[in-house]
């Protein structure tokens, strides 16, 4: 039952995505389920003719009838198979966009969870890569349909000869659906092996291609932990799977005998009436052909059940993964006044008992800059990710513009991360994102000194970023790419701003620069600043201090530097030497 339901849950998911996909399907199953009883059954009337010594007209008519619908049943299915494996491709493209679109959907909590990223894993990878998605297609709904016409179309049409010899049919499917169940039982277990093994061949695949890891792979020489890492894989787990795949080997000799067996069963029994003459030869054609087709039949529905009890592991993870709650849909249009933002006794951790964050509360008026700091690990970011939305407190409410944060409420906020992510769209599109025509493209760039860059370039604007659509595309510098990331961030034009190590890449001229015209650039807008640098925090209206789970002091740059003890002194001060060579660059 459990099989049935999760096979039913993935067909009423993927059904829609091409309906035309289902019909051809539905169609090339009825088909050839009917095709061989209606060929055996014209083929025994033109035995009958030829034994009867028919008139030539008559034996003539067979013939035409049983070659026409060959003829006919064969370009149809010739058409619907080629037609069905071109929609079934777009319908596993139609399939994986689905998936796409529900990773994008997720809450970003979810998505750093290492049990959401194994549940993916063990989801996905064997209905995109193993097959199980054609299984699901081209096996078990032909086999449930065809089987269901067969069966029911072969004990109608024998009802009047020996429907006994369906007992020793059915025993032979026993001692098969016996096999079958110990060969998945095996199967089951090499699979559950597989798709850890996967998960490290991808892994050492995803190095082995990616450019940006070649220069340390070379100056270190780890090509050779590599290569070590996996030849030993390999060899474990060949040896591991060639033991299975030779027990595989062994049991499908024997299925192969009982079927056999089965077989000449009954053309054994019904030989002998032949013999007797109790039947004419066109009914000896006609009745082992439908015995055989019923066997065959009865076979093929009760291996696809026992693989659909294997397989329904992995749809049993799929519908687990496809109910994981998506983000709530917040407005469209983006809040481009300052809001104020406050924190009421917020508290987060991944795991329970591991706090990161213990009840902090705070408040930042509209329009106001605040900058968070603190040492590695203190916070911060967890902060600021809770501000996106991107985690839910563990306890406590945040509340921006007087409204709870619930969902996604990142309408009201533009940002860029340490970790920001270029895309390969052009510099244009990168930086309008969703939200084009708010502002101007030119004088956003212009204002963190990329606009002369750009122009620069052949296709100015609309120059692709990286190589990988345009050969004419631009590998920018990390440097570079930042100050487009800052742009980005600034031509949302949200009411608040949220800057994440904004200069980390700049040299000290660049982060002047920066820093100086830092107030304009989010004049109007409630700024929140992570920052390592903190002779950037002088620029900020408040600062505070992170550390011990939350807020440990906060107050203007003069503030806290009248604290003797002060964290926020000590750090500022471990500084001072690069704050003074910088000046003297300057």
């Amino acid at each position: 039952m459990k099989s049935w339901k999760a096979l039913v849950y993935f067909i009423r998911k993927v059904a829609p995505m091409s309906w035309n996909a289902m019909a051809c399907s539905l169609l090339s199953t009825v088909i050839k389920a009917v095709s061989p009883i209606v060929t055996l059954l014209l083929t025994a009337r033109l035995l009958e003719a030829l034994t009867v010594h028919a008139p030539a007209e008559d034996i003539v008519r067979c013939m035409v009838r049983l070659l026409a619908f060959h003829g006919i049943s064969g370009i149809l299915q010739s058409f619907l198979a080629n037609r069905f494996k071109t929609l079934m491709e777009l319908l596993k493209d139609k399939f994986t966009l689905y998936v796409g679109q529900k990773m994008m959907r997720m809450r970003y909590g979810d998505l750093e969870s290492p049990r959401l990223q194994d549940m993916r894993q063990e989801a996905l990878l064997p209905i995109l890569e193993w097959g199980n998605f054609e299984f699901v297609f081209e096996t078990v709904i032909p086999a449930v349909v065809g089987g269901l016409i067969t069966i029911l179309t072969t004990a109608v049409l024998l009802a009047d000869y020996k429907l006994w010899l369906i007992i020793p049919i059915l025993v032979t499917v026993c001692i098969h659906l016996a096999l079958s169940a110990l060969q998945n039982q095996r199967f089951r277990q090499v699979m559950m092996r597989v798709g850890l093994v996967e998960r490290k061949l991808n892994y050492y695949d995803s190095v082995t291609n990616d450019f940006s890891m070649g220069k340390d792979i070379r100056i270190f020489r780890i090509d050779k932990i590599l290569m070590k890492k996996i030849r030993e894989l390999n060899d474990k787990e060949v040896k591991d799977f060639s033991q299975y795949f030779y027990r595989a080997a062994s049991l499908d000799v024997w299925e192969t005998l009982v079927l056999q067996v089965q077989i000449y069963f009954v053309y054994f029994v019904a030989a002998l009436d032949l013999f007797r003459r109790a039947v004419s030869v066109d009914k000896f054609f006609e009745v082992t052909g439908l015995f055989i087709n019923f066997g065959n039949a009865i076979f093929q529905l009760i291996g696809a059940f026992v693989n659909l009890g294997t397989r329904s592991r992995f749809l049993d993870k799929f519908m687990e993964f496809d109910r994981i709650p998506a983000e709530i849909g917040g407005s469209s249009a983006c809040q481009e006044s300052p809001q104020e933002v406050e924190f009421s006794h917020v508290s987060f951790g991944y795991l329970p008992g591991k706090e990161i964050l213990s009840d902090i509360s705070f408040q930042v008026p509209a329009g106001k800059v605040v900058a968070l700091v603190g040492e590695n690990g203190s916070g911060k970011t967890t902060i600021a990710k809770l501000l996106s939305g991107f985690l839910v407190p563990t306890s406590g409410r945040i509340f921006i513009g007087g409204k709870e944060l619930q969902g996604d409420g990142r309408e009201a906020l533009s940002a860029i991360y340490q970790d920001f992510q270029m895309f390969s769209f052009t510099v244009r599109e990168n930086l309008e994102t969703a939200y084009a025509g708010r502002g101007s493209v030119e004088k956003t760039l212009e204002s963190v000194g990329m606009l002369d860059m750009v122009r620069g370039q052949k296709n100015g604007m609309d120059t692709y970023i990286y190589k990988l659509f345009e050969p004419e595309g631009k590998e920018f510098s990390y440097g570079q790419s930042q100050k487009l990331a800052t742009a980005r961030a600034l031509y949302k034009n949200a009411g608040i701003i949220l800057l994440d190590e904004p200069t980390s890449a700049f040299d000290a001229k660049a982060e002047y620069e920066i820093f100086e015209d830092f107030r304009r650039l989010i004049a109007g807008k409630t700024a929140f600043l992570i920052s390592h640098r903190l002779w950037s925090c002088r620029f900020c209206d408040e600062i505070f201090v992170v550390a011990d789970r939350g807020i440990v002091e906060r107050g203007s740059h003069d503030e806290l530097m009248q604290m003797e003890n002060g964290k926020y002194r000590q750090m500022f001060q471990a500084q001072a030497q690069y704050y003074d060579d910088c000046a003297e660059g300057l």
